[in-house]
Order: C-alpha cells, then sequence, then structure tokens
C-alpha cells in the first residue's frame, strides 16, 4: 500500500496597495479591490496593504479602518516612504505592521478648516465635530494590538497636548506600532 503526502504549500497573501489622498477616489478603489478579494478569498491566506500616503479625511480613514476590520482575515500592513495622518489608522490595524527603514510617520490630532462657517453656532457644531474625531482617533491608535503602555501614555499626550509628531522607524519599533522592519517583499507574504 503506497500513501501519497501532498505537500501543504501555503497560500498567497492578497496584495493592496493605498497610496494618494484619503479621499472619496481612494476610498471606491479600495471597496473594488475588496471586492475582488472576497470574491476569491478562499484563494489567499489573507491580505497585505502596502501603504505611502500623506493621509486626507479623517472620516476617509476611520471608514476604511471599519470597513476592513469587518472582514474577517488576517491584514498585515507595509508603510514605506511617508504615512501620516489617515494612512496611519489603517496602518495600526494590522496583526503584524511593516515599516520601511527609510518611512516617515506622522500622527496628530484632528484639523479642520472652518468649512465657510461664520458664527458662533456654527463654529460650536465644527468644535464638537472635531472633538468626536479625535476621541474615535484616539481610541483606533489605543487599540493597535500590542503596543506598549509608554505608547499609550505618549498617543494621549500627542492627542492632548502636542499638535502633531513626526516618529522615525525605530520610535514606532520601540512603542511597538511599528511590529517589524520591513526587509522585503518574502517577509510580508
Amino acid at each position: 500500500m503506497k500513501i501519497r503526502v501532498k505537500s501543504l504549500k501555503q497560500k498567497p497573501r492578497y496584495l493592496m496597495v493605498v497610496s494618494g489622498n484619503f479621499d472619496d477616489e481612494l476610498y471606491q478603489k479600495t471597496t473594488e479591490l475588496l471586492s475582488l478579494f472576497l470574491s476569491k478569498r478562499d484563494n489567499y491566506s489573507g491580505i497585505t496593504i502596502f501603504i505611502t500616503s500623506l493621509g486626507g479625511s479623517a472620516h476617509i480613514g476611520l471608514a476604511l479602518y471599519d470597513l476592513l476590520k469587518s472582514i474577517n482575515t488576517s491584514i498585515y500592513t507595509v508603510a514605506l516612504g511617508e504615512c501620516t495622518s489617515s494612512a496611519t489608522l489603517l496602518f495600526s490595524l494590522g496583526e503584524k505592521r511593516f515599516i520601511g527603514k527609510n518611512t516617515v510617520c506622522l500622527i496628530h490630532s484632528i484639523s479642520m478648516d472652518n468649512d465657510g462657517y461664520s458664527n458662533a453656532r456654527d463654529i460650536n457644531e465644527l468644535y464638537s465635530r472635531m472633538k468626536l474625531y479625535n476621541s474615535k482617533m484616539l481610541d483606533v491608535y489605543k487599540r493597535t494590538k500590542g503596543v506598549t503602555e509608554e505608547y499609550l501614555n505618549f498617543i494621549n499626550d500627542v492627542f492632548y497636548n502636542i499638535k502633531e509628531v513626526t516618529l522615525s522607524p525605530e520610535e514606532l519599533l520601540k512603542y511597538n506600532f511599528a511590529t517589524n522592519m520591513y526587509v522585503d517583499l518574502k517577509s510580508v507574504m
């Protein structure tokens, strides 16, 4: 009797690139890529998202975060070049978070222009919206898997006392906001 042992080859990861301004167009493109993934999800072991972006709208960043979090699959994120503002929200959701050695991350509390608001009632509404977005964004950063207690204190300080902070790969690794240094494509597969 012969027994055939089938090689257990690991499924590849689905690769996505998220780049550019976090706006309606980026949201549309990302949802299209996720639809494609969902239609073929049995062929993949998870998703690896490469991020290079200066960020953009907080509501788009939070919407993409919620959308990707709702897909029950393993997600790795890779920040290369610049990963700032809303893009760091997306970066934070990775089960593994890889950072390029020349990558810069900027984290900041929300800022908005006055969108034409001119009276006290409108400005109070804008301020209330800013506080709500700040609260939601801070919550996302605090829920990042595996971050250090030092990071939690630091991120609170950024949102309540400092307007913004730029972090190096070494600082991101120290806080465990990034879990690994990006070496090559094989390392994220």
